[in-house]
């Protein structure tokens, strides 16, 4: 399976921190999956990452613009706003993720997703995971 393949290839180099690497394999998952918010949430997350702020804009801009017409989860919306410090707006979408009952909540105290480090400090975000009910 092709887009499983650069599913791959990025996400290994996001986890050893070669971003500029992970780009185009991200880019190539996102055109082979139709821009899944999934991908363009990630696309969003490395541009912000690598001083790309302009593209990391794009990114949001676009599912915020395709929310008026087809489902975009807060959980994506979150980590774009997120990655672009806009902290007070994903905190609001964070809550709608929330209220979604969205699965990759479950996820979010996990090593392995790229925006868990800088959210482990964050207050608010520790009540999101006090509502989650995770074990101590």
């Amino acid at each position: 399976d092709r887009p499983a393949i650069f599913n791959l290839q990025f996400a290994i180099f996001i986890k050893f921190k070669n971003y500029e690497d992970a780009l185009m394999p991200l880019i190539k998952a996102s055109e082979l999956s139709g821009r899944h918010q999934w991908t363009v949430s990630i696309l969003c997350w490395l541009y912000a990452n690598t001083d790309n702020v302009v593209e990391a804009q794009k990114m949001h801009d676009e599912l915020l613009s395709r929310k008026k017409s087809e489902y975009i989860s807060g959980w994506f919306l979150f980590v774009t706003a997120y990655s672009l410090k806009k902290y007070d707006e994903a905190f609001v979408f964070l809550e709608m993720a929330f209220e979604e009952k969205m699965p990759l909540l479950m996820s979010c105290r996990s090593d392995l997703w790229p925006i868990a480090e800088e959210l482990k400090t964050d207050a608010r975000f520790q009540k999101v995971i006090k509502r989650l009910h995770f074990p101590e």
